[in-house]
């Protein structure tokens, strides 16, 4: 809930990165603290957070020595914020109870004790600029009173607590944070409800980690199945393509064949019809000459007559071939040896 919430990280960068916190929860000159009026310790001494980065510290070491494997801790503690809209204002001592109540119900979940918890947790409560602020849109901004717990991960045993950084310790930080200041007569579920009335609309429930991180990974799942699909369908026109022009090359490798089958004839019709010429078998000449016409027929339907000059010539012949067997019927033999002569002159 905005306004009323508890947010967790991880201090990184081991002991470095302690020593850095520590002196940004106290720096009243940080960027992020214009409108922080008090910074106050509710938890904790001058030592606790050296004492978090040395746990940390001894614990790397003492595994290093043992010779086992695996990379170092890079973060030596949890860090919780608990956040308070404008216009709630515990006192100094009830956020120290609530930071107490804090670890102890913590510590009852890892299984530890609170006395060991309370050892390395370090407290500090910034009391913010109460001045309500909004926003072009009318909603209210800017941040209310809250105090940040960290809790170190190691113990002086060099124990690590690593269920500390579980999002369950979020929930029982909240559970706890939330029964604390009931008890104080901070109620959040009226908070809540007020909160909701003031909305335009109601809140939708929070879509679980889950379900989003499904829902994005169906649409990369989609996005890839559909560059996939159109991969698919341009490989499939390829094939289609190819296909079309391998049944072209047959077909032309059909009247290839075919080609060289009825200029064979051609010729063998050809040789037939000169030696019934030889003969003057007019009978044979007219079978002949009808078989020659038949086959410049099928060159014609191949396309060839107007591209190869050879079947052209043929053509050329064939006319003439026409031209005498008409001149045989119906001229005398004087003038049939004449127009011979003369057709073997040429």
């Amino acid at each position: 809930m905005k306004g009323w919430t508890v947010k967790t990280k991880a201090t990184k960068n081991r002991s470095d990165g302690i020593a850095a916190r520590e002196i940004y929860l106290h720096n009243k000159n940080a960027e992020s603290h214009k409108k922080t009026e008090v910074i106050g310790r509710v938890w904790g001494n001058d030592n606790t957070m050296a004492t978090i980065a040395y746990n940390g510290t001894s614990a790397a070491a003492k595994l290093k020595a043992k010779g086992k494997g695996g990379r170092p801790a890079e973060s030596f503690a949890m860090e919780f914020t608990l956040n308070l809209p404008k216009g709630y204002r515990p006192s100094g001592e009830q956020w120290k109870a609530i930071a107490k109540q804090m670890f102890i119900d913590v510590a009852a979940k890892l299984g530890t004790s609170a006395e060991t918890i309370s050892k390395q947790t370090y407290a500090v409560v910034h009391r913010q600029d109460q001045t309500l602020e909004y926003d072009s849109m009318g909603r209210e901004v800017g941040t209310g009173d809250h105090m940040h717990v960290v809790i170190g991960k190691f113990t002086p045993e060099g124990s690590c607590l690593r269920d500390l950084q579980r999002k369950t310790i979020t929930h029982v930080v909240k559970d706890s944070f939330n029964n604390s200041t009931m008890k104080m007569g901070l109620d959040w579920t009226q908070y809540r409800d007020h909160k909701l009335q003031a909305q335009e609309h109601a809140n939708k429930r929070t879509v679980p980690t889950w379900k989003i991180k499904a829902a994005r990974e169906l649409e990369i799942i989609a996005t890839q199945q559909a560059a996939l699909d159109k991969q698919a369908a341009l490989l499939s026109e390829q094939a289609k393509e190819l296909e079309a022009r391998e049944n072209q090359l047959l077909t032309d490798a059909d009247d290839i064949m075919l080609t060289k089958r009825l200029m064979t004839t051609f010729e063998n019709q050809v040789a037939k019809w000169l030696d019934a010429h030889e003969k003057h078998d007019v009978k044979q000449l007219n079978r002949q000459a009808n078989r020659l016409n038949k086959s410049l027929v099928a060159l014609d339907a191949l396309g060839l007559l107007s591209e190869d000059p050879a079947t052209l010539e043929a053509a050329m012949i064939m006319s003439s071939i026409t031209k005498y067997i008409d001149k045989i019927t119906a001229k005398n033999p004087d003038a049939l040896r004449r127009d011979r002569m003369n057709l073997m002159r040429h």
